[in-house]
């Protein structure tokens, strides 16, 4: 079921509403929602980041007013996880992670999801959908490429959902959490 948002001009024609999104995040040009648009930058990590390790690089809407790297955010603290939608794991941190962001007021602390919902075919639609449902669409989310070659979760060698990782000002891991930690 689709709704579509409209507004009447004075001359009472209708105008659809265009999406705005929740939070901008002006010193980056970047705004919340769901980004498709990937590359990966740089060395893929052959195994799991460590604290201090910088992790690799991949670049957002190339090309576009709204284009972004992970490097384009040092100076910010980073909260990157990398989930699905059918993880149980990750369904059931939902409210946590939700609950936490709403709690810090502070635009130097980006929260980052990337789905690998591409991956097992699950449309772009669906994932939309469930970001709504679960409060997720505050922030920024990534639905990750569908080739090893694109993939984010690949550059990271991400083997499980829920994957995790915090990202100091200075670029570097500050702590990861994995299903193998």
């Amino acid at each position: 079921v689709s709704i579509l948002l409209v507004s009447c001009t004075k001359d009472n024609t209708v105008v659809p509403e265009e999406e705005t999104p929740k939070k901008v995040y002006e010193d980056i040009n970047v705004a919340s929602g769901l980004y498709s648009n990937i590359r990966v930058l740089g060395q893929a990590s052959n195994s799991f980041l460590r604290a201090g390790d910088f992790p690799p690089d991949f670049l957002i809407n190339e090309n576009k007013d709204n284009e972004f790297s992970l490097s384009d955010l040092r100076g910010k603290v980073v909260f990157l996880e990398f989930w699905r939608t059918g993880c149980h794991f990750c369904v059931e941190s939902i409210p946590s992670l939700v609950s936490a962001y709403n709690s810090i007021d502070n635009d130097d602390f980006i929260v980052i999801t990337i789905t690998t919902d591409r991956s097992l075919n699950i449309s772009q639609t669906k994932v939309k959908e469930f970001l709504e449902k679960f409060g997720m669409d505050e922030w920024i989310n990534i639905y990750d490429g569908n080739t090893l070659s694109s993939s984010i979760a690949n550059h990271y060698s991400i083997v499980g959902t829920p994957t995790s990782y915090l990202i100091g000002k200075d670029g570097k891991v500050v702590r990861s959490l994995h299903p193998e930690s």
